[in-house]
C-alpha cells in the first residue's frame, strides 16, 4: 500500500495504530483499545495521520481501490460543526455518527474508523466553570455513553487536537493518547520532496527549495510551512509561466 506519510517516526507510529485495529477487528476483540488521541502543536501531522489510517482501513478491510470510496469505511468529523448551539443538536448528532457507523455493518463495511478532528472545541475541559456545564453536559455524557459501548472490532475513534490543555481529562482517561514531536529538518525535506515529485519539479528545483528550509529552521518547523512554501512556489513558477 502507497502511504502519504513521511518519517521513521511517523510510519512506526502508523503501523503500531494500525496494527491494533487490525489485531483487534481480526480477533473479535469487542472491548479493547477505544480510539486515540493524536495532540501535539499545529502543522505536525497528526489529521494527515489519522486519514492515512482510515485509507489503511478501506483498502484492506474493504479492497477499496477508487479514492471516493474510501470514505465508506471513515468519517471526517469537524468538531466545530458537530458543535451546535441549540441545546440537543451536538447530543443528537454524536449520537448518529455512531449509529451510522454500527448500520453501516448492514452495507457490507466491516470496520469503520470516526475521526474527530479539532476534538478541543467539542470536548473542551470542565474546569471553566458552571457556565460551561449547563450545555455541555449533555453532549459529553453522550460521547462516552458510545465510547463505552463501542465495538473495537468494527469501530475505532481518533481524536486529535492542537490544545491538550483544553481537552476534558475524562476523554483523556478513555482513549489512548500519542503525542506528535516537532518535526525534524530532514523529514520536512523528505515531505518537501515528496510533494515536488507530484507536482512535477524538476531535481534542480527540489533541491533549491530544500537547500532554502535547511537553511532557515526557524522559519521552516512544521509541514503547514512546507506545504505553504511549496505551493507559493509552485504557483509563482509553474502556473503563471503558462499564462
Amino acid at each position: 500500500m502507497s502511504i502519504k506519510i513521511v518519517g521513521k517516526w511517523y510510519i512506526k507510529t502508523f503501523n503500531k495504530v494500525t496494527k491494533i485495529i487490525k489485531y483487534q477487528h481480526n480477533n473479535l476483540i469487542k472491548n479493547g483499545i477505544k480510539g486515540f488521541l493524536f495532540h501535539g502543536v499545529p502543522g505536525t501531522g497528526k489529521t494527515t495521520l489519522a486519514i492515512e489510517i482510515g485509507r489503511y482501513v478501506a483498502l484492506n478491510f474493504g479492497g477499496i481501490s477508487n479514492p471516493k470510496d474510501y470514505n465508506k469505511y471513515y468519517q471526517i468529523l469537524d468538531c466545530s460543526t458537530l458543535a451546535h448551539a441549540r441545546y440537543g443538536e451536538t447530543e443528537a448528532h454524536i449520537h448518529k455518527v455512531f449509529v451510522d457507523a454500527i448500520n453501516s455493518k448492514n452495507q457490507g463495511i466491516d470496520f469503520s474508523v470516526l475521526i474527530f478532528d479539532d476534538a478541543d472545541g467539542l470536548f473542551i475541559t470542565r474546569d471553566y466553570g458552571n457556565k460551561l456545564e449547563a450545555w455541555y453536559i449533555g453532549q459529553i455524557n453522550v460521547f462516552f455513553h458510545e465510547l463505552d459501548n463501542l465495538d473495537t472490532s468494527e469501530i475505532c475513534v481518533i481524536l486529535t487536537t492542537n490544545r491538550l490543555d483544553l481537552m476534558d481529562k475524562a476523554v483523556i482517561d478513555r482513549i489512548y493518547s500519542i503525542e506528535f514531536p516537532q518535526v525534524p529538518i530532514d523529514i520536512l525535506c523528505e515531505k518537501l520532496k515528496q510533494m515536488g515529485f507530484d507536482l512535477n519539479f524538476n531535481s534542480g528545483e527540489i533541491k533549491k527549495l530544500e537547500d532554502e528550509i535547511k537553511n532557515n529552521p526557524i522559519k521552516y518547523k512544521t509541514f503547514r510551512d512546507v506545504e505553504k512554501k511549496v505551493y507559493d512556489y509552485y504557483i509563482t513558477n509553474i502556473i503563471e509561466d503558462d499564462w
